[in-house]
């Protein structure tokens, strides 16, 4: 693991960390979880094992894939019952026998069992994986969105049901059949408009207490957050927001507004 780079110190380095690994009990830990634990390089911190709380030296804080919390197998098989290797990576050594170092590696995937991937392929489905999330995500978006419209669409007919006679009366004295769908139109606008900013202004409001809960209690840094880069994600959606509801709102409400302008008034 070390000598493959998966792990980038902010505070410490490998050497030293290995040498801190064979003396006593180790931990890698991510920035934020010593931030919450208010570690340093070299503190110890106390860790609940099957056998009870142990002390463990930090021997460094930096960010690694998929991981708050990096231990040694070999001090972790008493501690957490830990007894078995998942995973191994292998880098071939410069100026050695790729093919050589390939065939010995299937040779003992075939005697002792396991998988064998190239660096390539695990990155691959890593990324499959994670494009797959962001469409579910952004399929689960959508199907909010359209229940959201749908909701509008039925409320606009139930309003518009409840008020055939209203526009009836109104056709009656001399308004025109574009006059009452302007007038139709405009509600919904206002409608759509008022609710982008409702759901933008809750939205702000939960994000900021989620971020308050986050520095508190996980120990997120404030200046991480502080930063316009991060949030300007949160700034484009909240105006593309702002924008796009009236616009539903506007197209849920086109199909009643026409139908209610074919009303037929009699003639007096």
């Amino acid at each position: 693991y070390a000598r493959m780079g998966g792990f980038r110190f902010e505070e410490g380095n490998w050497p030293e960390a290995l040498e801190t690994f064979r003396q006593v009990p180790a931990v890698l830990l991510a920035p934020v979880v010593a931030r919450r634990l208010g570690a340093h390089l070299g503190d110890p911190v106390r860790l609940d094992t099957l056998h009870g709380p142990v002390d463990f030296r930090v021997a460094g804080i930096g960010q690694a894939e998929f991981a708050t919390c990096v231990l040694d197998l070999a001090g972790s098989t008493g501690p957490f019952g830990a007894n078995e290797v998942n995973g191994v990576m292998v880098q071939v050594r410069l100026g050695a026998d790729a093919g050589a170092v390939r065939q010995a590696l299937l040779n003992a995937v075939r005697t002792h069992g396991g998988t064998l991937l190239p660096l390539s392929q695990v990155s691959a489905q890593l990324a499959g994986i994670l494009a797959q999330a962001r469409r579910s995500i952004g399929l689960l978006i959508g199907v909010v969105g359209l229940v959201a419209v749908l909701g509008v669409v039925n409320a606009v007919l139930a309003s518009l049901a409840e008020r055939r006679r209203e526009f009836g009366l109104l056709r009656a004295v001399g308004a025109t059949r574009r006059q009452v769908a302007r007038l139709i139109l405009t509600e919904m606008a206002i409608l759509g408009s008022v609710a982008a900013l409702i759901g933008t202004g809750l939205g702000w409001g939960i994000t900021l207490l989620f971020l308050g809960l986050a520095r508190t209690h996980l120990g997120l840094p404030g200046e991480a957050a502080a930063s316009l880069p991060a949030w300007m994600p949160l700034i484009a959606s909240s105006l593309a927001g702002l924008v796009l509801w009236p616009l539903l709102a506007l197209l849920g409400g086109l199909g009643p507004a026409l139908s209610t302008t074919r009303l037929q008034t009699l003639p007096g």
